[in-house]
């Protein structure tokens, strides 16, 4: 994502928390770019893309589509990238699975 489309999405999520729409495209974003691609794994991070899923899952609890696009966001950054991992913990994001 050279062009920036990690963190058009970041920002995007960010001035848009309480939209449940952008919150669920967003997560689905940052799903698809990160699937399988450590680079865009860590550009998320840098982005700080765990911390706007992580608050779209958290404004949005009672929305499926956000709490499952957001899961499936999460899971994806922590695939094989322990660093991810980590940061995915201190943003609160077992906290944001559980109650979701």
């Amino acid at each position: 994502c050279e062009a920036g489309g990690i963190e058009a999405v970041v920002s995007g999520m960010g001035s848009h928390l309480g939209v449940s729409g952008v919150q669920e495209q967003g997560c689905g974003a940052l799903m698809n770019i990160t699937a399988g691609n450590k680079e865009n794994q860590n550009l998320m991070c840098e982005a700080g893309g765990i911390e706007a899923v992580v608050a779209g899952m958290g404004a949005h609890p009672g929305e499926p589509r956000v709490q499952k696009q957001g899961c499936q966001a999460l899971s994806h950054a922590a695939s094989g990238n322990e660093v991810n991992r980590v940061r995915i913990c201190e943003a609160g994001g077992i906290e944001a699975i559980v109650a979701g």
